[in-house]
């Protein structure tokens, strides 16, 4: 019997989040139907620390997954040397599909981490729910910045934006 699986809003629509750094952040929950929230670990963005609280991947194992990104699907595992049956084991916890563009880094916002408007590099003002490159870059050009307030002169970021990267922002 296949479940109903659908992603949380805006992890993968993102209609609203120009952001792939903030969709990865998103896209980690999964809601089962009947079945609550079940974290599962993105092969495509997880670092190796998370691959290696995976059941049965060493330390080994993970950078061999890292290796073989980007990963279409679960069984696409087998080319980073995993066993069917170690496939198998891990299907239940992990997720794979859109995979980051090539040669392009992400960057993660810590829990409680702020983003220094007149410091951030591009990548960490790209990690803010609905900062793009475009606007991460437009956000670079306005330096520097007095209040957070200030960014609202930045073409696009207005009061609904704004409000969503509030809390993530400082100067």
């Amino acid at each position: 019997m296949r479940k109903n699986v659908r992603l949380t809003a805006r992890a993968i629509g993102l209609a609203g989040v120009a952001s792939l750094a903030a969709a990865a952040a998103l896209a980690s929950v999964l809601t089962i139907a009947g079945q609550g929230t079940v974290r599962k670990t993105h092969l495509n963005l997880a670092p190796a620390a998370d691959l290696q609280k995976l059941p049965g991947v060493t330390p080994a194992k993970a950078n061999q997954i890292i290796a073989g990104r980007p990963y279409r699907s679960v069984d696409e595992l087998a080319k980073a040397g995993l066993t069917p049956a170690e496939i198998e084991a891990l299907r239940p916890l992990v997720v794979a599909g859109w995979a980051p563009r090539s040669g392009r880094k992400f960057y993660r916002l810590a829990p409680g981490e702020k983003v220094d408007l007149n410091r951030a590099t591009s990548l960490m003002l790209e990690a803010l729910p609905g900062i793009g490159r475009g606007r991460a870059q437009a956000i670079i050009e306005g330096r520097p910045y007095n209040t957070i307030e200030e960014i609202m002169r930045v073409k696009g970021i207005k009061a609904k934006t704004f409000q969503r990267i509030r809390a993530l922002i400082k100067v």
